[in-house]
C-alpha cells in the first residue's frame, strides 16, 4: 500500500453554534486508489473550552456494507 492514497473531499457542510457548542454535518466523499468513490455521512459536535474547540462526538458512516465500500473481505 506504499503508493496507495485514500483521499477524502468535503461536501457542503452545515455548521451551527449556540453558546459554547458547535455542531456540523457533511456528506464528504471517500476516494479509493482504484479510482472509485463512495459518499459518506459525517457529524461532529464540539464545545469551546478555554478558547479551543474540543470534539465531544464524531461519527462517520457509509450507507453500505464494509466489504462493498472497500471492495475486499474484512476479517476481525
Amino acid at each position: 500500500m506504499g503508493a496507495s492514497v485514500i483521499r477524502l473531499t468535503g461536501g457542503d457542510a452545515i455548521v451551527a453554534e449556540k453558546g459554547d457548542v458547535v455542531w456540523a454535518a457533511d456528506r464528504p466523499t471517500l476516494h479509493l486508489p482504484d479510482g472509485t468513490s463512495t459518499a459518506l455521512r459525517a457529524t461532529v459536535v464540539a464545545s469551546r473550552v478555554e478558547g479551543s474547540l474540543v470534539i465531544e462526538q464524531f461519527h462517520l458512516s457509509v450507507g453500505a456494507p464494509n466489504e462493498e465500500v472497500v471492495q475486499q473481505t474484512l476479517t476481525l
